[in-house]
């Protein structure tokens, strides 16, 4: 599982496994919330063994699944109300994390006009080389985006963690 932080609440994962949601306790979060449909892919873990070991440690878990063709008006509105009542932090996963990543993006310029400089931070973020290919997760990256050219990814169960310098 590789989590991705896009601000101090909020973080983006690919799939978590159940041998996998003890290191998301341990990193401290308090609510996970699933975009992944069950069965989408054979072998994924099906939500209601995850939710059950993350209860069993103390993490809220919230079943949200966003299909391949996008969230509706009603997905993105139940993902809204997660966001400002479930504990924090939260991490949210599908099987990329690209899908969690468009759902928090249209959260956050719904309600930041996504930080300071909006847009303009995006292309800012763009000419200084820290977006991604995947648009979605560029934009939830692009909107908490600051200064230096940091990247902070983070591998739990291999138990690596990497820091490095964006070049220009």
């Amino acid at each position: 599982m590789r989590i991705r932080r896009l601000n101090g609440i909020f973080a983006i994962a690919n799939q978590v496994e159940v041998n996998t949601v003890r290191d998301l306790a341990k990193a401290s979060y308090k609510t996970v919330i699933c975009n992944r449909p069950n069965h989408e892919d054979r072998d994924q873990a099906d939500f209601k063994v995850v939710a059950a070991e993350a209860q069993k440690l103390g993490l809220k878990a919230i079943y949200l699944p966003i299909h391949e063709s996008g969230a509706t008006e009603q997905d993105q509105a139940a993902f809204e109300k997660h966001i400002l009542e479930c504990p924090k932090p939260i991490v949210a996963y599908c099987r990329s994390g690209t899908r969690s990543a468009g759902l928090w993006a249209k959260f956050d310029v719904a309600r930041n006009g996504g930080h300071e400089g909006g847009p303009e931070r995006r292309v800012d973020a763009m000419r200084s080389g820290a977006l991604s290919a995947q648009p979605a997760a560029s934009m939830a990256y692009a909107a908490g985006f600051s200064g230096p050219r940091l990247s902070a990814t983070t591998t739990i169960g291999s138990a690596a963690s990497r820091i490095s310098r964006r070049s220009n």
